[in-house]
């Protein structure tokens, strides 16, 4: 259920990614090359926050990166 929910989260952002060149190519941007590892990551992040479990920085690695 976590690995499909972060497969679509990664699909979303590459259509998204390309939506943005089609409508604005000749704008400097920073596409998602490279920074796709990043997004697991930041939705753990973002999860945690939105629960309030953000009181103290240690607790975000155990949440978010369980071992």
């Amino acid at each position: 259920d976590e690995k499909l929910r972060i497969h679509k989260l990664l699909a979303e952002s590459e259509v998204f990614d390309q939506f943005m060149q089609a409508k604005f190519p000749n704008l400097k941007r920073y596409g998602l090359e490279g920074g796709e590892s990043m997004l697991p990551a930041m939705d753990a992040l973002f999860k945690c926050a939105s629960e309030g479990k953000l009181s103290h920085k240690h607790q975000i690695n155990r949440e978010a990166y369980p071992i």
